[in-house]
């Protein structure tokens, strides 16, 4: 499954709250510093095995990085900031 992550998540890492194949909401934590599109593997939440509807497969969540848009004057500068510091 394709999952947008807000920057902020993306770079300081959080949780968020996705909906499972068979319909279960869950919580997956998001590492810090999660690049765009990372596959993260969620063990056994996935479709069920054809043959063994007792074991299911693993899920795999793609994360979207969404940048985000009409920033003020503040977070742009806030933003030069942060280049400044990574140089």
């Amino acid at each position: 499954m394709d999952l947008n992550v807000d920057l902020y998540t993306a770079v300081l890492g959080g949780k968020k709250e996705i909906t499972t194949v068979d319909g279960r909401r869950i919580n997956i934590t998001i590492p810090q510093e999660t690049a765009n599109a990372t596959i993260l593997k969620i063990k056994g939440i996935g479709m069920n095995n054809s043959d063994q509807t007792q074991n299911r497969g693993n899920l795999f969540v793609k994360i979207f990085v969404d940048v985000p848009k009409n920033l003020s004057e503040e977070e742009i500068n806030l933003f030069k900031k942060l280049r400044e510091l990574r140089k």
